[in-house]
């Protein structure tokens, strides 16, 4: 995320200094005035990111393996926030005959508990149909609930790894 020029500080500042000059001149207006022109140089802020991953060449996703101790349910879950969150225009549970771009094979698995606290690693590999390796990686978040861990360790993979790109 880029953050450009804010301007808030400028703005503060110069009401703080209008404030004084205005208690020095008795409400001069001709001094107020060429200050208040330095407010229209502040730009806003913009929040921007750009995607990480080529969504144009492979604008179709979907599971073609899921190893986990509830492989339904983090498939759906994965779905959903690839469908949401991601720039895929179209991510499918399973591949089967469907017209798709890339195949991700996905492990989810909960890697230890400790003090009521679970710790879940979600890995992946993403291939293309000639079965190239397009991208892979993995992510790991903790809960104190095992489902709650996959799902949080899901939500890291999918945004810093497959979030659309936008501009705000």
């Amino acid at each position: 995320m880029h953050i450009r020029k804010v301007g808030w500080v400028v703005i503060y500042s110069l009401l703080v200094i209008i404030s004084k000059l205005r208690n020095l001149f008795q409400s001069d207006a001709r001094m107020i005035i060429p200050l208040l022109s330095f407010c229209y140089a502040c730009q806003p802020a913009t929040i921007s990111n750009d995607a990480k991953f080529d969504f144009e060449t492979y604008p179709i996703g979907c599971i073609n393996t899921m190893t986990a101790d509830i492989p339904s349910l983090y498939s759906y879950y994965l779905k959903t926030e690839m469908e949401n969150e991601s720039g895929f225009v179209k991510f499918y549970i399973s591949c089967g005959d469907l017209p798709v771009d890339l195949k991700f094979a996905v492990t989810a698995v909960i890697t230890s508990y400790s003090s009521g606290n679970y710790t879940a690693l979600v890995s992946y590999e993403a291939k293309d149909n000639d079965g190239q390796t397009i991208k892979a990686g993995s992510s790991t978040d903790d809960a104190d609930d095992a489902n709650e861990a996959v799902e949080d360790a899901i939500d890291e993979m999918v945004l810093s790894s497959f979030m659309r790109a936008y501009r705000i």
